[in-house]
C-alpha cells in the first residue's frame, strides 16, 4: 500500500513510499519489534534507504561538521572539540568513561530506546522505561506506535521552530534529575533531554529512529536535527561528528582536562580530577527494585544494631509500684519515705527527687480533700481561700504549717507528670528534705480534723 503524507507548513504533501501502514523504525517496519529486525543499512551515514542516516550526514556537513562514522575508537583519541553521536548501542556503554569525556569538555548525543545504555543514562541523571500507552496529545494518523512529542520547554534552543516531533515505538525518559526535559508526552514521559556535566554538555533521545532518513522527512524532526547539531557545536566549524551505532567498540580511557602548561591550567586539572572522583561517588540513579533492595538492607542493619544495643537482662524490676499513692501516718517522719525514694535516690549531689516530691504533693492534696470534703482543693481554691478553710476546719497551727508547705508544693507537677518520659523538672535532695519536714508538720497539725 502506497501512502502517506507528512504534515508540513512549507510543502503541501510529501508522499512516502512505504509498504505498511505506518512510519518505519530503524530496525524494521513499524508494527514489528524494534529489536527484532537486522536489516542492513541501519544508521549507515552513507545509506539513502529509509533506515539510513544520509540526510543527517548531509545536514551535518552543511553546518560545517566533519562526519566520521566508525565502529571502534580509543577514548584517548577524543578531545573537547569532538561531538560523539551514539545511536542504539548494543554493547555496554561505560558510564564512567562517558561522564569523564563530557566533564572534560566533550559533547555527547546519546539516542537509544532499547539498547544497552541504562547505566549511562543513569549516570546522566535519568532512567528509561518502555513507552506503554503514553499520554501524547496527538498520534500520527491515530497510530498508537507513532506518538507525536510536544515541546515542554518552547524557549530551549533544541525546540526552536519545532511544533512537534514524530517518534516511532519510542521509549520514555523518567525520573530526570538535573537535565532539562525539552520534548515529551505526558508527565514523566520525556523523549528529549539536555544538560551539562563539568565543562561539556549532552543531549539524550529515547528514540534513535527520529534521525533516520524517513523520519527526517517530518519537518519537525529535520528542524530538531539541525537544532541539536547547532546546540552541541555551538556554531564552531570543523568539529568532528563521530557517529557510533549498533555494534561498536570503545576502549582505553578518556584523557583528563587540557593542561596548557601554566600553573592555573595545572591546578584546574587537579581540581577537575578531584571533582570527577567526588562526582563518581554518586554515579547512578537506582531503579525501583534497586531502591527496595537498599531499603531492605538498611532495615536489616538497623534491626541488628537495635538488637545488639538491648541489654541481655534487667538488673532491677520496674513494676510501677513507686507510682502508687502512699497513706502517710499521723506523725510523718523521714523513714516514711525511704521506700518511695529508695529506687530513685541517685546517691549523688545531682540526684533528682522530683518524683517522690510529687508523691508528697498528691498525698497532701488528698489530705486536704478529706479535711474540706472537696475534690482537688489545691486547684479549686486560691491560696488565701485554702488557708482560711483549713484554719476553720483544722485550726491555726494546721493553717500555718500549710502556709509554709504551699510555697514548696505549688510549683511541683503531679505524680503522673513527674513520672512521664519527657519530664525535665528537677528537685535537689536538700529541697526534698525541707518539703518532707514541712509536710510532716502539716500532717501532725491537721490530724485531729480527719473524720
Amino acid at each position: 500500500m502506497k501512502w502517506l503524507d507528512c504534515p508540513s507548513s512549507r510543502t503541501a504533501t510529501l508522499v512516502l513510499a512505504m509498504t505498511v501502514v505506518a512510519v518505519p523504525s530503524a530496525r524494521g517496519q513499524v508494527g514489528q519489534s524494534t529489536s527484532a529486525s537486522e536489516d542492513t543499512g541501519d544508521y549507515d551515514t552513507d545509506s539513502e534507504r529509509w533506515n539510513g542516516l544520509h540526510t543527517l550526514h548531509a545536514v551535518a556537513k552543511g553546518l560545517g561538521l566533519r562526519v566520521e562514522a566508525i565502529s571502534n575508537i580509543d577514548w584517548e583519541d577524543l578531545d573537547s572539540d569532538d561531538i560523539l553521536f551514539i545511536l542504539y548501542p548494543k554493547g555496554r556503554l561505560d558510564p564512567g568513561h562517558m561522564a569523564a569525556f563530557v566533564r572534560n569538555g566533550g559533547l555527547l548525543f546519546l539516542a537509544d530506546d532499547f539498547g544497552d545504555s541504562t547505566e549511562a543514562l543513569g549516570r546522566l541523571g535519568m532512567l528509561r522505561d518502555p513507552a506503554m500507552g503514553v499520554g501524547a496529545e496527538r498520534f500520527y494518523r491515530e497510530l498508537s506506535f507513532v506518538p507525536m512529542a510536544r515541546p515542554l520547554l518552547p524557549g530551549h534552543p533544541l525546540a526552536a521552530g519545532v511544533a512537534e516531533l514524530a517518534t516511532n515505538h519510542p521509549a520514555v525518559l523518567t525520573r530526570v534529575r538535573g537535565p532539562d526535559v525539552v520534548f515529551g508526552f505526558g508527565p514523566g514521559e520525556g523523549i528529549i533531554a539536555a544538560g551539562g556535566l563539568g565543562r561539556g554538555r549532552f543531549v539524550v533521545s529515547s528514540d534513535p529512529s527520529v534521525f533516520i532518513n524517513r523520519m527526517l522527512q517530518f519537518e519537525g524532526n529535520l528542524q530538531f536535527a539541525v537544532n541539536a547539531l547547532r546546540f552541541l557545536s555551538a556554531g564552531k566549524d570543523n568539529r568532528r561528528l563521530i557517529v557510533l551505532a549498533g555494534n561498536f567498540d570503545m576502549y582505553g580511557e578518556p584523557t583528563g582536562g587540557l593542561d596548557d602548561g601554566t600553573v592555573s591550567g595545572t591546578m584546574s586539572n587537579i581540581l577537575s580530577e578531584f571533582n570527577r572522583w567526588l562526582d563518581e561517588c554518586n554515579d547512578y540513579l537506582l531503579t525501583t527494585p534497586g531502591m527496595i533492595a537498599v531499603a531492605l538492607i538498611l532495615a536489616i542493619v538497623v534491626g541488628v544494631l537495635v538488637v545488639l544495643s538491648l541489654p541481655l537482662g534487667r538488673k532491677t524490676l520496674f513494676d510501677g509500684s513507686w507510682t502508687r499513692a502512699y497513706s502517710l501516718a499521723p506523725t510523718l517522719s523521714a523513714g516514711s519515705f525511704e521506700e518511695i525514694v529508695g529506687q530513685h535516690d541517685q546517691k549523688s549531689p545531682r540526684g533528682n527527687y522530683l518524683l517522690p516530691a510529687a508523691v508528697i504533693r498528691d498525698t497532701v492534696n488528698a489530705r486536704l480533700s478529706r479535711i474540706l470534703g472537696e475534690r482537688d482543693p489545691l486547684h479549686s481554691h486560691s491560696e488565701a481561700s485554702l488557708l482560711e478553710s483549713v484554719d476553720r476546719a483544722s485550726g491555726r497551727d494546721a493553717a500555718r504549717a500549710l502556709d509554709r508547705l504551699l510555697r514548696r508544693i505549688k510549683p511541683l507537677p503531679s505524680r503522673s507528670q513527674a513520672a512521664s518520659p519527657w519530664s525535665s523538672g528537677y528537685l535537689s535532695q536538700r529541697e526534698f528534705e525541707r518539703l518532707e519536714r514541712d509536710a510532716g508538720e502539716f500532717f501532725r497539725a491537721s490530724d485531729r480534723a480527719i473524720p
